[in-house]
């Protein structure tokens, strides 16, 4: 998005100094052998085998994790651009020398446009060159590099940054090129052309070099960068020469470029206007249930200048689950220079599928393993979610399940759904019981009272110490027969019936 906005409104202020860049005679030569770049697929080839290539088509580069050339295998063939531009939106290396070429010696670059916007991150010694990081013996022709680049270097390592060098070992020459450059953040050494030059002789090379940096117009000559303001822009393009004759070229790059009627005294015809229309997209809703899919973001339909334009969006989410997301917008179709995004984020939601659950009630008797639950899960179509279940009384989890009744309440095992609704449930589990190890007692009166002492059979061994029984009432002392009344105590004895 932010390169058709660059190449769309910076290429109208600056047409007529692109007329001036770009003249050529006829259609450049193709080697035989040179290979065709044209996506991002055939570059990376081309980094891990460069050679003499063309460029047969714009392309955009995510993330550039090699670059061109190494100091061990400089790249010394020809690339020729054709016209055509590579936009490269981050860079993996954050040490060394690097630029879109990394080392060159004996190469030509020609016929290229350059487009990078990046925040480069910095963790040791660099040498950054908008188009080559390390540069000897090569020649630049009819290129044009912009540069909107932030520096985030916290542990302050030495930056050199050029618009075209990083770093200038010498030999190298620039014919007929531009740099357009923003930088935020501070460097050791910066200029528009290189960072760090070891041989001061190229520098006389360089002609027609120049940038705007969003305040100033900068025109690289032999004694250094001169700054074109309203002040000096009539001495400055009369001493240009021919070629820089119209006062609009350089009138258009300054800031204050409407307070400049005339350098020369020549007033050039104005140029046609073309509309950059602005596109602000909207989702229909911004609310997706989880369906285990990336979800079909739902546009508003786009308002177009004409009806006919061939334009659409398009956006990179690969998030499948719940939870709040912001999506990247591209404009994509063969129109899509005429328009620019006034937002290119939207914010979207993913919330849980909703399910419903049927559960079966379920019993056991105390001591034996619990009953698996039966349920049923519906809405999952297709989707895989799990349940568990606690059994509940008094609205708490207890530590030991004791025989009584609890509540069945299930817990989904996927944070993508969630329960709308299930049924009551209980899960009962009953009293074990067991018997005196005698029941039959007979005894001698004599006056005196007793007590039978008995044994409880069936207890499970780890609630014997646990358990144990009294007498409901005192025994008599008159010889008789006797119904003897039990009653369980001790912190077992719920789970228990005699």
């Amino acid at each position: 998005m932010q390169t058709n906005f660059y190449k769309g409104v910076l290429g109208i202020a600056f047409s007529a100094l692109l007329v001036l860049l770009f003249v050529f005679v006829g259609t450049p030569a193709r080697a035989s052998e040179a290979i065709e770049i044209s996506d991002a697929e055939s570059f990376a080839k081309f980094e891990s085998n460069p050679t003499d290539s063309v460029l047969t088509e714009d392309i955009t580069i995510d993330n550039l994790s090699t670059g061109i050339g190494s100091n061990i295998s400089k790249y010394s063939e020809t690339f020729d651009g054709q016209n055509h531009s590579i936009t490269i939106l981050d860079f993996e290396k954050t040490s060394g020398n690097f630029g879109l070429f990394n080392y060159t010696d004996g190469a030509t670059i020609k016929n290229l446009i350059v487009n990078i916007f990046v925040t480069l991150d910095i963790t040791g010694t660099v040498h950054f060159g908008g188009l080559i990081g390390n540069s000897t013996d090569t020649l630049i022709q009819n290129c044009i590099i912009y540069l909107n680049v932030t520096i985030d270097n916290p542990d302050n390592k030495t930056l050199y940054f050029g618009g075209i060098f990083g770093r200038d070992i010498g030999g190298n020459k620039v014919e007929n090129s531009a740099v357009y450059l923003t930088l935020n953040g501070e460097v050791k050494a910066e200029s528009i052309c290189t960072g760090r030059v070891s041989n001061s002789d190229t520098m006389a090379e360089y002609c027609n070099v120049l940038t705007y940096d969003g305040a100033n117009a900068l025109f690289k000559t032999e004694n250094g960068d001169v700054s074109i303001t309203q002040e000096n822009a009539t001495s400055i393009v009369s001493t240009l020469g021919e070629n820089w004759n119209y006062c609009s070229t350089c009138a258009r790059i300054v800031s204050n470029f409407d307070k400049i009627h005339s350098c020369s005294g020549v007033e050039p015809e104005p140029e046609p206007e073309e509309t950059i229309s602005e596109i602000t997209p909207i989702l229909t809703k911004t609310e997706y249930t989880y369906n285990g899919c990336v979800p079909v973001l739902e546009f508003a339909e786009i308002v177009k200048a004409n009806e006919a334009d061939d334009i659409a969006y398009s956006y990179n989410i690969d998030v499948v689950d719940v939870g709040e997301y912001e999506a990247i917008i591209t404009l994509i179709g063969a129109d899509k220079d005429k328009y620019c995004l006034v937002n290119d984020k939207i914010t979207f939601e993913i919330v849980e599928a909703k399910l419903t659950l049927e559960i079966a009630s379920q019993s056991s008797c105390y001591g034996d393993d619990l009953k698996q639950i039966e349920y049923k899960l519906n809405g999952l179509n297709g989707l895989e979610c799990g349940v568990t279940f606690d059994l509940v009384k008094n609205n708490e989890k207890p530590t030991k399940l004791n025989a009584g009744i609890y509540e069945i309440v299930p817990v989904l095992t996927n944070d993508n759904f969630v329960l709308d609704s299930y049924n009551q449930a209980t899960y009962t589990i009953f009293e074990r019981e067991i018997s005196l190890e005698e029941t039959n007692f007979s005894k001698t009166f004599d006056g005196s009272s007793f007590a039978p002492n008995l044994t409880l059979k069936n207890v499970l061994e780890s609630d014997i110490d646990f358990i144990g029984y009294e007498y409901i009432s005192e025994l008599p002392f008159d010889a008789d027969t006797y119904n003897i009344n039990l009653k369980l105590i001790g912190e077992s004895a719920v789970n228990y019936i005699l």
